[in-house]
């Protein structure tokens, strides 16, 4: 639960949603490929040159 400097409960249902659309950004603009749910994939990061 997250709470202000007054103890009172801040409203965070729309982080989830927030989150997704934040990923669903990111794999656009390094033009990533989402794993499915469940999935698991190995890549060998590049190497610098």
């Amino acid at each position: 639960m997250r709470v202000d400097e007054n103890g009172k409960k801040i409203n965070d249902s729309y982080e989830v949603a927030r989150s997704m659309k934040i990923c669903k950004e990111l794999e656009q603009e390094f033009n990533l490929i989402p794993l499915m749910k469940g999935q698991r994939e190995s890549v060998k990061p590049q190497q610098k040159r």
